[in-house]
């Protein structure tokens, strides 16, 4: 096998259509293959192994850097499709056998976690080493949200409106906030339990009380967008609850563990009368979770991005991974979806 700089970022291949493709691989790597492939190199050519351990020649041009970007070829791929053969606009992503393929935006993140979208931006909570970054929709370069002053401690999910950008802390149990232009940072909301996952609503947001310490309890509660504001339970006994959406005034959560599903009921104001209902029962671990109209996104089993319509509750995977990613989290457009990867460290995105 390969070793040193070649070695590394060579393993995450995945067989498809008889071919293999590396998922992704590293800048370092990509330049060095590329180099020596000019150079008429017969002992990197035979890197293209049939186990698809090792890096083959649809990798040369896949993912972004550090700093992120879609591939500096815009996507293009002699072998694959055309655009039309999907019947949209992959967004950079190579069209294959009639589905688009995803573009890694951002790579090389310190465990990114909890992912955010608001207008053209991104912003996502990297857990290793605790930091807060935002970017584009298209890659690009990266920026540092948070400062030394902040003193960030195990961050979990964020998300901004037009003024603010939100994030969670998670053994803090904690919901934090800071202009998005800077500036101090202040206590949004706090409750009794582990709260993890979260979304914005006008006025108010709602998370989930995600607590691994007792897997057995959980709930969905409420909170104003006002300094100090307690938070309120507005579905109990919701063990596990994860990845949690609003759009249309209804929310829709995910449920970790082996009995993973996803819930859905109306917005609350912790009142009580309302009842979850199951939308599915997924059978493995859902984290992160997004809503667009008709559509559901959510990361299940920590290595599958997976597509649902709540007209027709029959699950579509839309990505895989060859092995489990970590707890991903989920952010839908118009135009894409985009999710995080923790132990391969990369911000994804997908054409819709």
């Amino acid at each position: 096998p390969p070793s040193g700089e070649l070695g590394r970022g060579l393993e995450g291949g995945r067989r498809h259509g008889g071919r293999c493709l590396l998922i992704p691989a590293r800048r370092a790597t990509r330049a060095l293959v590329r180099s020596a492939l000019l150079g008429g190199s017969a002992a990197l050519v035979a890197l293209a192994l049939p186990s698809c351990s090792l890096l083959g020649f649809d990798a040369l041009t896949a993912g972004g850097g550090a700093d992120g970007g879609p591939r500096p070829d815009g996507g293009a791929d002699p072998d694959g499709d055309a655009d039309a053969a999907c019947g949209r606009d992959c967004l950079g992503g190579v069209c294959r056998a009639g589905r688009c393929e995803p573009v890694a935006l951002y790579t090389e993140q310190g465990e990114p976690t909890g992912l955010g979208l608001a207008g053209a931006s991104l912003y996502w909570v990297n857990r290793a080493p605790a930091a807060l970054y935002r970017g584009t929709v298209e890659g690009g370069a990266r920026g540092r949200v948070d400062d030394v002053v902040d003193n960030i401690q195990g961050p979990w999910d964020i998300a901004a409106d037009d003024a603010f950008v939100y994030w969670t802390e998670y053994e803090a149990n904690t919901v934090w906030r800071k202009p998005r232009s800077g500036g101090a940072k202040e206590r949004v909301a706090f409750g009794a339990g582990r709260v993890a996952y979260f979304t914005l609503a006008p006025g108010q947001l709602y998370a989930t009380d995600y607590r691994l310490d007792t897997p057995a309890t959980g709930s969905v509660t409420v909170a104003a967008l006002a300094p100090q504001s307690p938070s309120a339970v507005v579905y109990a006994q919701q063990p596990l609850a994860t990845g949690i959406a609003l759009d249309r005034n209804i929310l829709v959560w995910g449920r970790g563990g082996d009995a993973g599903a996803l819930y859905t009921a109306p917005e609350a104001d912790g009142g009580g009368g309302a009842v979850a209902q199951l939308v599915l029962d997924v059978g493995e671990a859902v984290h992160g979770v997004a809503a667009a109209g008709d559509d559901i996104y959510y990361v299940a089993g920590e290595r599958r991005l997976v597509h649902l319509r709540r007209s027709d509750p029959r699950p579509e995977i839309l990505y895989e991974a060859d092995a489990p990613f970590g707890a991903g989290d989920v952010a839908v457009d118009d135009r894409a979806v985009y999710w995080t990867e923790p132990r391969r460290g990369l911000v994804q995105r997908l054409a819709r």
